[in-house]
């Protein structure tokens, strides 16, 4: 479950090893490797500092558990941060990649359908839900981004989508809970509500 590359360096190769994910971490690590060489750090120092990175909460965190399966809880609330959380979960799954999202309300609404036409690219299964509706209706919210869907599941409470999610996870898949992230709240109307998808999540993977 960890990320490896090799780094050429002075004609000598150097396997790197971290607990981060994703193709565009690798590019901010290789930046960090330059600037520590610079800094006259060795590369023994350097490999140890990048073992022992962990993941920041809310970006590609997963939730361990022993069903067979993967979850992962990720930031992701535009089409550009989703489509590159579902290209990179999609290089590792070896079975069908489930996805949670919603889009906010009174926020850009341009971006509904297109992280709508995302989802349904690079998802097997997509639960739409609501993210933060705010002072929006959230069911008209769910109903743009679903015009845009071919199969989807449209499951109005957060914490039931989730467990939909799970539920449908077979062996080897993948689900990802995109949106929230670290965040520990959800803003309906204009009350801001208790709710953190890593608690959902692990209380029904339990």
């Amino acid at each position: 479950r960890n990320t490896a590359f090799v780094v050429k360096y002075q004609n000598n190769e150097y396997l790197f090893k971290t607990k981060l994910i994703g193709e565009f971490l690798i590019y901010n690590i290789l930046a960090v490797i330059s600037l520590l060489l610079q800094d006259h750090f060795t590369v023994e120092q350097i490999l140890s500092i990048i073992n022992s990175l962990k993941p920041i909460r809310g970006r590609l965190d997963e939730i361990k558990n022993d069903k067979g399966f993967r979850v992962f809880i990720d930031y992701a609330h535009t089409p550009d941060a989703l489509e590159n959380t579902l290209m990179t979960l999609g290089k590792l799954r070896k079975a069908k990649l489930i996805l949670v999202f919603g889009c906010g309300g009174d926020r850009d609404k341009g971006k509904r359908s297109q992280m709508a036409k995302i989802a349904d690219q690079y998802a097997d299964i997509t639960i739409v839900t609501d993210d933060n509706p705010r002072t929006e209706d959230a069911s008209l919210i769910r109903a743009e981004v679903t015009k845009d869907i071919r199969k989807y599941y449209d499951i109005a409470d957060r914490e039931l989508a989730i467990a939909k999610a799970i539920h449908l996870a077979e062996l080897n898949d993948i689900v990802v809970i995109a949106g929230k992230g670290h965040e520990n709240y959800q803003i309906i109307g204009t009350e801001r509500k208790l709710f953190s998808d890593y608690e959902v999540a692990a209380k029904i993977l339990l």
